[in-house]
């Protein structure tokens, strides 16, 4: 079964998460089914906003929540999903699943589809404000969130979805042709083994004697021309 582990370890979703953040200007991570950071490139960071709520660590726990939500979501209507964080940014989650089971999910977003104004700002303050963080630190980083417009933030979502299947098939894929392999190499292992064992039998058995010298097949032969059954009998036992 493929799991999460064999999806990151190869390297080659790193690269595809640089990709998508080249391509689209919009970082991406792999969460893991609770809501965890199991990948981020190297040029992963934060929204100001986020980071701010993150050094709460009643803020992290609400992210994490929030991601694992959204990737179960995900998951059960089997296309990415659009959501609105606790905090109340835009996020979406494309589903990372083989074999009928969630391994996880590629997010990305942090952003905002509207322009800041007063209304949003009074929200996301009431949102935030048990998290121990000044309400003037939270109007000032929010003041900073990328506005993408729902067409991109659309596209976006699409093009991720459209990479967490081909991760997963490909990943798959793999896994089966290293099974393949790993079978092949025991079936090898095993007949050398048998190879081996039956070459040390045979080789700490007795030698054979000859089961007859010339002289008796002569003296059979003899038996038999004369018609000594008895006797042609018992050299035929010996």
């Amino acid at each position: 079964m493929t799991s999460l582990h064999d999806i990151i370890a190869d390297g080659a979703l790193s690269q595809v998460l640089r990709s998508f953040k080249e391509a689209t200007g919009i970082a991406a991570r792999v969460v893991s089914p609770d809501g965890d950071c199991a990948l981020a490139p190297t040029a992963w960071e934060d929204c100001p906003l986020c980071a701010l709520v993150r050094t709460s660590g009643e803020g992290r726990r609400r992210c994490a929540e929030s991601y694992a939500r959204a990737a179960r979501q995900a998951s059960s209507i089997g296309e990415p999903y659009t959501f609105q964080c606790h905090a109340g940014l835009i996020c979406w989650a494309a589903p990372l699943v083989a074999g009928g089971e969630l391994l996880g999910s590629i997010l990305c977003g942090q952003v905002i589809m509207w322009d800041p104004d007063d209304f949003f700002m009074d929200e996301v303050a009431q949102r935030t404000r048990d998290l121990g963080i000044r309400r003037s630190r939270i109007k000032s980083a929010a003041t900073r969130l990328e506005l993408v417009p729902p067409r991109r933030v659309q596209s976006a979502a699409e093009l991720l979805s459209a990479m967490a299947t081909y991760i997963v098939q490909s990943e798959d894929l793999a896994l089966k042709q290293r099974n393949e392999i790993y079978r092949q190499q025991r079936l090898l292992g095993e007949a050398i083994q048998e190879r081996k064992q039956l070459e040390q039998q045979l080789f700490a058995r007795p030698p054979v004697r000859s089961m007859y010298s010339p002289r008796q097949e002569r003296e059979l032969m003899g038996a038999v021309r004369s018609g000594r059954r008895a006797e042609a009998k018992r050299m035929l036992n010996e």
